[in-house]
């Protein structure tokens, strides 16, 4: 798995760079992650396609899971507090271990199995940093993370509305197993994607 933290140039097709580290979160992190979630929550014009994450279930990530961010980097200013790295998308994974929240629990998953899945959780960009590939970077870092644990296979969750989601997810290899009301009553598809 590539070391962490790393900083990329990413490049709309407009032809727009921004410079963005690539980090692991921990729990000093939590203000900003629930910051940035309300964020690009509020910004959500179907609130249908956005399950809030709980601070409780966050904290517990930070603490047994992986929670990864990118941060956009300052463009050089001089005064380094003002232009500070701003965190400006998150993506979170729960690892292969049994849990309430694993969407194994959908599928009627046995314990054996949570121990050879991972769940892609949650995944938010910032408005203002979207469109450079940052979600991709995403499926593929928690696609090394799973490997490196030991999976076999990885879900997520997705609503049948939000289109750009769908489309990254397809892309990476993700096929839908089923649709089904998750979330207090939200309509989610449920992939998945296997490990060789």
């Amino acid at each position: 798995m590539r070391n962490l933290p790393y900083e990329v140039t990413l490049t709309r097709k407009d032809g727009t760079s921004r410079a963005f580290r690539i980090r692991r979160c921990g729990p000093a992190d939590l203000a900003a992650i629930l910051a940035l979630q309300e964020k690009v929550y509020a910004g959500v014009e179907d609130k249908d396609t956005f399950a809030l994450t709980s601070r409780e279930q966050f904290a517990e990530m930070l603490e047994y899971d992986r929670i990864y961010c990118a941060e956009l980097l300052p463009d050089g200013a001089p005064d380094a507090e003002e232009h500070a790295p701003q965190m400006a998308g998150l993506t979170a994974m729960t690892v292969n271990r049994v849990c309430g929240y694993h969407t194994g629990n959908e599928l009627g998953y046995e314990e054996e199995r949570f121990l050879t899945s991972v769940c892609m959780e949650v995944t938010f960009i910032d408005a203002s940093c979207r469109g450079y590939g940052i979600q991709q970077i995403f499926f593929g870092l928690r696609e090394e993370a799973a490997r490196e644990l030991g999976a076999r296979e990885s879900l997520t969750t997705i609503s049948p509305d939000n289109e750009y989601s769908l489309a990254n997810a397809l892309r990476a290899g993700y096929t839908v197993v089923t649709q089904t009301a998750m979330y207090g009553g939200l309509d989610r598809y449920i992939l998945r994607k296997g490990f060789e």
